[in-house]
Order: C-alpha cells, then sequence, then structure tokens
C-alpha cells in the first residue's frame, strides 16, 4: 500500500484559513473574558461604591458640619 500525499497551493490555502478562522474564535473568546473581567466588573464595582458613598451622606448632620465649619473661618479671622 502506498499512499500518495499531494501538498498543492490550494489544500495549504484551505487549510491555512480554517486555521486563522479558528484562531479568531480563540482571540474573541480571550477578548470578551477580558473585557467581561477588567472592564465591566470595574465599571459595576465603582458603581457600587458611588452608590455606598451616596447612602453615607445621609448620616451627616449639616447643621454640625455648618457649626464648624463657622468656628473654623471664626479662628482665621483671628
Amino acid at each position: 500500500m502506498k499512499f500518495k500525499i499531494k501538498f498543492t497551493i490550494r489544500h495549504v490555502f484551505r487549510y491555512l484559513y480554517v486555521f486563522l478562522i479558528l484562531a479568531n474564535f480563540v482571540v474573541l473568546y480571550s477578548i470578551v473574558n477580558f473585557a467581561k473581567e477588567y472592564v465591566y466588573q470595574a465599571i459595576i464595582m465603582d458603581q457600587n461604591e458611588l452608590m455606598q458613598a451616596s447612602r453615607g451622606v445621609g448620616d451627616i448632620n449639616v447643621e454640625k458640619f455648618e457649626a464648624i465649619i463657622k468656628k473654623i473661618e471664626q479662628k482665621s479671622i483671628h
């Protein structure tokens, strides 16, 4: 039994084309995972931190804050 292996330019380009298509899927999958982990999660975490910070503002007594500012202004005048 003899096997004849024929490699023509057409076959080489066909295999190269298929390989490039598969490589593109791998690269796209990697890019999507990277963006999801490092970009999307960072945006969600920033929004959560902003929401927590905005909730904390309600705990500040504005009258006390204004009184402290007035005392600082009085000390800076003298």
